[in-house]
């Protein structure tokens, strides 16, 4: 009896094996003739040491699974319109109590620098050190600054829901708080048709992203331990097809989502500033950029794009008319006492590849944008943001009046005008309606590309006198460190 159940037991190990043998085989030759033209999913691409990764030191298989499985949400919580992450310890990403954690955080400081955004903010495709938060940390070291950053990003949350969750934190008087968002507002509102924000949990009807099945959470893990060696693991990774979603399609539908996203993102902008304002705190915001708003597209970056739609159609779409309303809307925003900063070129002129996909960069980009959010944070005169957004106003209008926004749009296309020449070694240009402090060693600049362009630090105010400020402060740094120190006197 026994000797039968084991010929039993080899014949069906045998079977088996001659059936994964032969899988592996028919994959392996489907996988070598299929057409070029096959979708390259987000983790395959990723694998395969893409532009955006070389050279990086950290890139290895430990740092893609890290990544790869990092982002799990708990159940959505009653009264809580925004995504919660669970806790997550790996030996590059670190996300704990509701925080991506942040390296060189000083030991003793005066204020917090507290950073609300999305998945691009919450980075996860670098290791801790090479996030924005982690960044900006370093650049306020560098200059002795007693600010510590910390960083509440959450993936797929749109600004109202950064708005919800800056709610659930504590804010110190002088402390900063910073809204880094944009593509967010876009995919949920939009291509998804989710107007109060994308729910995973709960797709929307009208197509766009949807949640993975247990089945393509299990397969994504094992295309990165097993994929180099199975071609069967590979093909069971190919994912299906996508159609245009009718949130796209649906001209109406769209337009309404349109109007809605516009009016609650800037509602958000407004909301954020007075509970920031009320709470002691200041207040700033950054548009930011993603690879449709690139002045010019290399044809790596061309094939992002044209690999990314074939999985989700339509979203070119989305960003092309939804970009423009967001820029509206942080336009109407700073006639609201609300400092918002575009950063949509901020990534014109890198020098390598940055993006990994559409919206998401790597650790050169996220160097890049820190450097812009650091550079208009200390621009800015504490003394002058406290004041200017105590003042203002706390309520909105319930529809955007674009009369509004045009004279401020027209006003930014008033030439430049010289102010004071000589200051210190600076000219003081005007240009929509702030000074512009910009270094005589410059020579001549194109003040609409000074971000981008500028060799020599310059400053902005609203007044010529915060300008003269700002350089002095500049030639004596100690004197910045002493007005930030003294930030809770202001209010």
């Amino acid at each position: 009896m026994s000797s039968k159940l084991a010929k039993y037991t080899a014949l069906v190990l045998f079977n088996l094996i001659l059936f994964f043998f032969l899988l592996e085989v028919v994959s392996r030759l489907y996988l070598a003739f299929r057409p070029s033209v096959s979708y390259v999913s987000r983790w395959e691409y990723r694998k395969n040491n893409p532009p955006a990764y070389q050279g990086a030191e950290f890139y290895n298989k430990t740092f893609l699974l890290d990544s790869m499985q990092c982002g799990t949400s708990r159940p959505w919580e009653p009264g809580k319109n925004f995504r919660q992450m669970n806790d997550y310890r790996g030996k590059y990403i670190n996300f704990i109590d509701g925080q991506r954690y942040t390296t060189d955080q000083p030991d003793h400081y005066q204020n917090r620098v507290l950073l609300f955004g999305g998945s691009t903010l919450f980075s996860q495709e670098v290791p801790d050190k090479y996030t924005i938060a982690s960044y900006l940390q370093r650049l306020l070291n560098a200059q002795n600054l007693p600010l510590t950053v910390e960083n509440y990003a959450v993936p797929s949350i749109i600004a109202q829901q950064q708005l919800n969750k800056l709610r659930t934190v504590n804010i110190n008087t002088g402390d900063i708080v910073i809204f880094y968002d944009g593509v967010n507002d876009i995919v949920a509102p939009l291509y998804n048709g989710d107007i109060s924000g994308l729910r995973l949990d709960s797709p929307n009807d009208g197509g766009g992203f949807q949640p993975l099945s247990t089945y393509q959470k299990w397969i994504h893990i094992a295309f990165i331990k097993f994929g180099d060696y199975s071609g069967a693991v590979r093909l069971a990774f190919n994912p299906k097809g996508w159609r245009l979603p009718a949130n796209i399609v649906d001209k109406q539908k769209f337009e309404q989502n349109l109007e809605k996203m516009q009016k609650g993102y800037l509602d958000a902008l407004i909301e954020a500033q007075s509970y920031t304002s009320e709470h002691g705190g200041i207040f700033l915001h950054f548009l930011q950029p993603n690879i449709f708003t690139l002045s010019n597209k290399s044809e790596h970056k061309r094939w992002l794009m044209e690999n990314d739609l074939k999985s989700s159609p339509g979203l070119d779409i989305a960003f092309d008319l939804g970009y423009p309303k967001l820029k509206e809307a942080i336009v109407l925003a700073k006639t609201k006492n609300i400092i918002s900063y575009d950063l949509t070129k901020a990534l014109d002129n890198a020098t390598t590849e940055v993006y990994l996909d559409l919206l998401h960069i790597n650790h050169v980009g996220n160097k890049l944008i820190a450097q812009y959010v650091y550079e208009n944070l200390i621009s800015e005169s504490p003394r002058a943001i406290a004041t200017r957004q105590l003042q203002a106003p706390n309520t909105l209008k319930k529809n955007i009046d674009l009369k509004e926004i045009k004279p401020v749009l027209q006003e930014e296309k008033e030439p430049p005008v010289m102010a004071e020449e000589g200051y210190k070694g600076y000219n003081i240009v005007k240009y929509a309606g702030r000074y512009y402090g910009i270094s005589q060693a410059e020579g001549p600049i194109d003040i609409t590309q000074i971000k981008d362009k500028a060799r020599y630090p310059w400053f902005t105010d609203d007044s010529i006198e915060g300008v003269e400020s700002k350089i002095g402060d500049h030639t004596h740094p100690s004197l910045l460190n002493r007005i930030l120190k003294k930030t809770k006197s202001l209010f």
